[in-house]
């Protein structure tokens, strides 16, 4: 399994005209990091139930704060960049900067359209409340590395995201990952 999951990583490859593919060990090493991550938040998520904490209770709202405020408290000196590290950073930036322009204006319009717009965002946030969870265009995503299914990409202002779709909570932050498109 690990063999096949290394090869799958080594051959991701950017499939946009004009961007060069992501290095395989700087993917190698974003898949770790959100390993690592997703480690944090199953071990956050069974000590919530030693606690007692009950997942289904009030359709699960409680818990969805205890497992943010446990996390939040675990990676307090997370900083931007501890996910979306100096080796794939550039590369992701290039990847949707070079997928975006290749677009019409009208498509890039409606990406545009449904991004909320945020002035301040850290690494721990809270997803802002009230805010629609822009969907990431398909395409994009088939670019991206892939993520497990506790994570997703979002855009958030002009900044791509990683967010814990259960805890609300911002992972990591990319800024400046959208030009500024009308």
């Amino acid at each position: 399994m690990s063999i096949i999951l290394a090869l799958l990583l080594s051959t991701h490859t950017v499939l946009t005209e004009g961007a060069t593919p992501m290095d395989s060990v700087a993917v190698t090493l974003f898949q770790d990091r959100i390993a690592e991550y997703v480690t944090l938040r199953h071990q956050s998520t069974h000590w919530l139930s030693l606690k007692g904490v009950d997942p289904d209770a009030s359709d699960g709202v409680a818990f969805r704060r205890a497992l943010a405020d446990t996390i939040r408290l675990a990676r307090r000196r997370a900083q931007p960049g501890n996910i979306f590290h100096s080796a794939i950073a550039p590369a992701i930036l290039q990847l949707l900067r070079s997928e975006l322009a290749a677009r019409q204006p009208e498509e890039r319009r409606a990406i545009f359209a449904e991004v909320p717009r945020v002035l301040t965002l850290r690494v721990n946030d809270r997803y802002p409340a009230g805010d629609p969870v822009a969907t990431m265009p398909a395409g994009l995503l088939l670019l991206l590395p892939p993520l497990p299914p506790e994570l997703q990409y979002r855009f958030l202002g002009r900044t791509l995201i990683l967010l814990d779709v259960d805890a609300n909570l911002v992972v990591d932050v990319l800024p400046y990952s959208l030009p500024r498109y009308p």
